[in-house]
């Protein structure tokens, strides 16, 4: 999710407004999807935005914090390597 988080810093983006999560990760996918990335790459992109919008989906971006993301993002690693276990 470092290309996510790279897009939010370069795009600035105003968090006084009240953009959710889920309506910047569904933009965001489909910018992303629109380069010339593999379909494979943009399924992952697409599991992790799913599996981050059941924490943060209707979370406005501007309550966020750095914490609940990192929190997050280790979850989601966690559920990866427990699979591969699998």
């Amino acid at each position: 999710m470092i290309d996510l988080e790279y897009i939010l810093g370069k795009a600035k983006l105003d968090f006084k407004n009240d953009i959710t999560f889920k309506d910047m990760a569904a933009e965001w996918l489909d910018v992303y999807s629109n380069t010339d990335r593999k379909i494979s790459t943009i399924s992952v992109k697409k599991h992790e935005i799913e599996h981050l919008n059941t924490v943060f989906g209707f979370h406005k971006l501007k309550d966020i914090t750095k914490k609940m993301y990192q929190d997050a993002i280790t979850s989601l690693k966690v559920e990866k390597k427990s699979k591969m276990k699998k």
